[in-house]
């Protein structure tokens, strides 16, 4: 675990500095306070980085096998569609 300024906490996601204050003001990455300097922990961006991961859907990396559907998954019924009058509008 190691704390990273905003600068290099951005350098080490691969974003600017402007995209992590950014980040750290709407909430999506955790940040703790040195003073008035925010630092982040390594752990946190790997978590983010983690959470945000999408993976392969073509080419040499990507998963043959189809996603296993979610347990208990209904689709909502659909409701029948309303017929238009003729003449009306």
């Amino acid at each position: 675990m190691a704390w990273l300024s905003r600068k290099a906490a951005g350098e080490y996601v691969g974003r600017d500095e402007r995209w992590m204050k950014e980040a750290q003001f709407k909430g999506l990455i955790p940040y703790s306070r040195v003073g008035r300097r925010p630092v982040f922990n390594t752990d946190d961006l790997d978590a983010y980085m983690a959470a945000t991961r999408h993976e392969a859907t073509e080419g040499p990396l990507a998963q043959r096998k189809p996603p296993a559907p979610a347990p208990n998954s209904k689709q909502a019924p659909r409701r029948p569609q309303q017929r238009r009058r003729a003449g009306v509008g």
